[in-house]
Parts: C-alpha cells; structure tokens; sequence
C-alpha cells in the first residue's frame, strides 16, 4: 500500500512530461497560452527592441549624422545645437521602434509566430532527448531553452520600411530569442529521457497492481480501500505543495542575467499548469475510491447491527435459557 501510494504521483508526473516531450500538440496546449499574458508580451517588446536597435546602431548613425552637419563650418553655437542633438535622437528613433514592435506583438500575428517558432523548438528538442545527431535544438550548458522570434523581427521590418524608415532596410540578421526554460532540470532531463520513457510506461500499472494487491490481499476490504484511497490523495497532496514550494526556488535560483524574474515565474506556472491539472485528476479519484470504501465500511457495520438486532435477546426456554425446564423429574429424584 505504502509503496503504490507513493507511486502514484510519481506516475502522473512521469506521464505528464512524456507527453509535454514527446507530443507537439500538448507542449504547444501548455506554452501557446503564454502568447497572451500581457508580462510575456512586455518580455518580447523588450527583447526584439534591443535586438533592432542594435542591430541598427542607432547611436552610431545618430553619432555619424551629428559629425557630417558640424563639419559644415557652422557658426559655434549651431554646431553645440546640433552635437545636443545626437541623444534626443537615438530616444526617438528607439521609441519610434519600440513603438512598431509593440503594435506587431499585440497582433495576431504575433500568436501565429510564437505558435511556429515554439513548434520548431519542441521538434528540435524532442530529437535532442532522442539523440538525434542533426538536432539543432537551442538548449545551453546551463539548460536554457529558447524560442527563435527572427518572425517578429522580420514582421517589424517590413512595417517600418512600409512606414519610411528606409535605414531598417540595412538592418542585418540579429539574433532575438526568449527563454522558455532556464534550469540545469533540463539538462538533467536530456540524459534522463529514456528513464522517463520507462517510468511513464510501467509507473502506472505498477502503482495499479501494487493498490490492488495491497486490498485484495487485506482481511477487511472495505477499510483498506479506504486507506488505500486516502493514502494516494496525502502523497499526491504533497506533490502539489512541493510545486508550489518549487514555484519559490525557482524564482530564487535564476541567475542574475534573467532581467524579468517575473516573466519567468509566469512561464513555470504555464508549464506546469497540466501537471498541476493531472495531480488534481488522481487526488479526485483517490477520494472517490477513499469514499467508496468509508461507504462499505458504514454498509457492513449497519448490516451487523441489523442482524444483531434480528436475532434478539436469549429468553429462558429458546435455546439459551434452562434446557431442563418442562422436563420430567427422574425416578428416584
């Protein structure tokens, strides 16, 4: 009982995350939602606006613009109004540009790239937990998985060219990318793949047989399947309190290059939202088959007392009082 109970989480999570690494659709049910959350939305503005400004150098351009009209032998003080020009100038255009990839992430065509991208990253790496040797996956030493959002950048491109900032037009290949998973949990998962291929095949039905061997093999039942019931909800219960235990370690482990800690609590809580869902399916059953068995138990007990209380007292004369009643003295007697 002891050793069924305490397997039967363990093989909800096993299964759980062999279907977030092994089926596209269910790894997309659990990050497409994250397309929607207005701090994973500021996230990406943030990050695909860095990367066009530096893929821009709008600095150097601003610098370049400054350095080219002061050497038209202006008058002194035309030449300190145009060098007092170069930061007001980098502001509007990096404003002007935010601006842009803002209006492309709150499009629907942000959910469409965010959708491909991460089904592109989930196909990687899922040939990368295969060992597949061509995998491509962008999974770091230190268990960083990110998504490409080169789409973004190519949809704030064409808006500004369209729009007549015609230096976007030299703008060239930058890298901008989210991290949708950063913890050394993941490289730990690559060499662990096939481990949890295994736990999640025969997890269940060991945690099954071990249950049910535990109340066929009890003299009362009825009450082991109740203890068998509530046995499987307290470990299950205490799996739920580790994640939200682990939601804390998590945010406290990130390393200080994660600039948005916030975002990334959002990302493990999207993550995880289908284990959570799971535990609470097999913490319902558990206390299904918990009440079964308490309802068993109250069953056999009124049906004793029932039968006690058909049979009634002994009274002298029906079998338990004195058999010699009535009976003929003996000779002699």
């Amino acid at each position: 009982m002891v050793l069924g109970a305490l397997l039967a989480p363990v093989a909800a999570a096993a299964t759980w995350a062999r279907g977030i690494v092994s089926d596209t659709d269910r790894y997309l049910a659990a990050v497409g939602p994250l397309a929607d959350d207005p701090q994973v939305r500021d996230a990406v503005t943030d990050r695909v606006s860095a990367a066009v400004v530096d893929g821009l150098r709008l600095e150097q351009l601003a610098a370049d613009a400054t350095d080219a009209i002061a050497a038209l032998d202006l008058p002194p003080r035309a030449s300190e109004a145009v060098e007092s020009l170069r930061g007001p100038l980098v502001d509007a255009a990096t404003g002007y540009v935010r601006g842009v990839v803002g209006r492309v992430v709150d499009s629907d065509a942000f959910a469409t790239v965010w959708s491909a991208a991460n089904r592109e990253v989930h196909r990687q790496l899922a040939a990368v937990l295969r060992g597949d040797p061509d995998a491509l996956a962008r999974v770091d030493a230190d268990g960083t998985l990110t998504v490409d959002l080169g789409g973004v950048v190519d949809a704030v491109r064409q808006r500004l060219s369209a729009a007549g900032f015609s230096v976007v037009d030299r703008l060239p290949p930058v890298d901008a990318s989210f991290a949708v998973l950063r913890s050394a949990d993941l490289v730990r998962a690559q060499e662990a793949y096939r481990a949890l291929d295994a736990a999640a095949t025969w997890s269940p039905w060991a945690a099954l047989v071990l249950l049910a061997g535990a109340v066929a093999l009890a003299r009362d039942r009825p009450r082991a399947l109740a203890v068998v019931g509530l046995a499987v909800a307290g470990a299950v219960a205490l799996l739920l309190v580790a994640l939200v235990a682990g939601r804390s370690w998590y945010a406290g482990s990130l390393p200080p290059a994660v600039q948005r800690p916030d975002v990334a609590v959002v990302v493990y809580d999207q993550v995880l939202s289908g284990l959570r869902a799971a535990l609470l399916q097999v913490l319902t059953a558990a206390v299904v088959v918990a009440a079964a068995g308490a309802v068993g138990v109250v069953t056999r007990g009124g049906r004793a007392r029932r039968t006690l209380r058909g049979r009634g007292p002994a009274r002298p004369g029906d079998g338990g009082g004195d058999r010699t009643a009535g009976a003929e003295p003996l000779a002699g007697a």
